[in-house]
């Protein structure tokens, strides 16, 4: 059996903290947005707990999602890291998630919602982004692919 080079190393543990983050996304996505069913739809019509409920259900949802996404890059990333082979699908999920990454830190100050908090939330997300796919295109170089 060979050893792990260093990327390889890299992309295992990198994929592995975005398959939890991603359980803990899908885990916390799904109880806001059972929270936001139920002020939506037990709530009088046209209050504002109405309304905030149905905000809950769509955050909810986009946090699913973006759980799914997370579990689906820790997937392919720790599959290319124990065969490099398998690597494609690891490298172009990476760049899609480096481009909504990147759209994410744009659409802040385009939109102003740019404070503090959500500057640097954004800034590391793009940084994990970028770490991944530096592994990944290494381990892809690797593989000679």
């Amino acid at each position: 059996m060979q050893q792990p080079t260093k990327a390889q190393r890299g992309l295992k543990i990198l994929s592995t903290i975005n398959l939890v983050l991603g359980i803990l996304a899908l885990v916390s996505g799904l109880f806001i947005t059972i929270g936001g069913t139920n002020l939506a739809f037990t709530s009088a019509s046209g209050s504002s707990d109405e309304s905030l409920g149905a905000v809950g259900l769509i955050l909810g949802i986009v946090i699913v999602l973006s759980g799914i996404a997370d579990i689906a890059g820790g997937i392919l990333g720790r599959r290319a890291s124990a065969d490099n082979t398998k690597v494609k699908p690891a490298y172009w999920f990476g760049y899609i998630c480096l481009a909504f990454s990147t759209f994410g830190l744009f659409d802040l100050f385009f939109e102003g919602n740019a404070t503090p908090s959500n500057i640097v939330t954004a800034i590391v997300g793009l940084a994990f982004n970028f770490a991944y796919m530096v592994f990944v295109s290494q381990v892809k170089t690797e593989a000679g692919e």
